[in-house]
């Protein structure tokens, strides 16, 4: 019995022990989980900041009275249902007086050239993002919107106009018109017909149109001619990039911050993977420029 009662608190000892060790790997566990969740947090919030660096400015040649390569000027157009105030085919508004002064500047040709064969954009896509960026730099130069941000949306939305064989002629029209899914509640969010099909041939559903995705709604409301044929057309590179800058340049948007210019994104299309996409083939343009 004694021998028995003696050994007894022995093995209570060892479990306790046991038990101790235990909860400490526990406790070292936990806590080396919190380190690695924070050092994700902080990666993450560093990445941000280093991709929004933007691109260097585009070097702008004086300003010139012709349109874009290839453009034919006709009387303005502006989008069905459009707001005379607003949209590039409203005489004196905002969106026309963008559009006319990206239209009549001239990006440096050695710039557009070097640059296009040292990022891979396209020439006639690089030259219209750079232009809206100009064009944004003087409007807006509170913005600090780069070129690489629109060419990251513009590779992440259409391939810079060539997605599913189209191509891009040399006043930026892309051919055949690029229209995307019906948002019919399916694959995507329903958003009921807004334009009467005048713009992406759907009646009954809203689809994103043109080499940069805008809605209807979205581009009756920044749409703007940026070409100088007359007419705010979606599926131009020039007239839509003019647009894309002056929808992330709403007034007061600073695009310096990485929460910021995440925010701006975001506001385009949310998806995470989007803005990984876009934060991705804008970081390796700005790159590959210098």
């Amino acid at each position: 019995m004694t021998d028995a009662a003696g050994s007894s608190p022995g093995r209570g000892g060892a479990g306790r022990l046991v038990a101790l060790l235990i909860a400490a790997v526990v406790v070292v566990t936990a806590f080396a989980a919190v380190g690695v969740a924070w050092i994700s947090r902080l990666d993450a919030t560093a990445t941000r900041d280093r991709v929004v660096a933007q691109a260097d400015a585009v070097p702008v040649l004086a300003a010139s009275a012709s349109p874009a390569p290839g453009a034919t000027r006709t009387d303005a157009t502006p989008a069905p249902g459009a707001d005379p105030g607003r949209d590039g085919g409203g005489e004196g508004g905002a969106g026309a007086r963008l559009g006319a002064a990206a239209a009549a500047i001239r990006i440096d040709p050695a710039w557009l050239a070097g640059t296009a064969a040292a990022t891979g954009v396209p020439p006639v896509a690089l030259d219209a993002y750079a232009r809206a960026t100009a064009v944004l730099a003087t409007a807006e130069p509170g913005c600090h919107l780069g070129w690489n941000t629109l060419a990251g949306i513009g590779r992440a939305e259409s391939a810079h106009g060539t997605i599913d064989g189209t191509s891009v002629a040399a006043d930026g029209t892309v051919t055949p018109r690029i229209v995307g899914p019906a948002l019919d509640g399916g694959v995507y969010g329903a958003i009921a017909d807004t334009d009467g099909g005048a713009w992406d041939g759907d009646d009954r559903w809203d689809r994103a149109i043109g080499p940069l995705q805008f809605l209807p709604s979205t581009w009756r409301a920044d749409g703007v001619d940026a070409s100088g044929d007359g007419v705010a057309d979606p599926q131009n590179l020039y007239d839509a990039s003019v647009a894309a800058a002056r929808y992330l340049c709403a007034p007061g948007a600073d695009l310096r911050g990485g929460a910021a210019w995440e925010r701006a994104i975001r506001s385009y299309n949310p998806a995470d993977s989007y803005l990984d996409a876009v934060r991705g083939a804008a970081t390796a343009y700005a790159a590959a420029a210098r």
